[in-house]
């Protein structure tokens, strides 16, 4: 079992998408683990522009990127509390 799950990048279609390009850019195998494992909470990074909170399933999903694009503090840190 799996309560909460860090990748370094988000999963596909989920806090992934580039602004200038409004392509997405999360990993499509993820996605499925994501859904198969169904972990409470996936935490990831990397995509600066996707910081944010969704869904997959039951899973809360959060892209916690502090910096924008220009590796300029723009967001602040999270505090998350996952049930057990």
């Amino acid at each position: 079992e799996v309560d909460v799950l860090i990748t370094h990048g988000p999963a596909f279609g989920h806090n992934d998408t580039l602004p200038w390009t409004r392509e997405q850019v999360g990993d499509e195998e993820l996605l499925e683990a994501i859904e198969r494992i169904q972990p409470k909470l996936h935490i990831c990074g990397h995509i600066h522009c996707g910081a944010g909170t969704s869904t997959i399933g039951a899973t809360r999903t959060i892209n916690v990127s502090v910096v924008n694009e220009d590796y300029e503090l723009a967001n602040p840190c999270r505090v998350e509390e996952v049930e057990t």
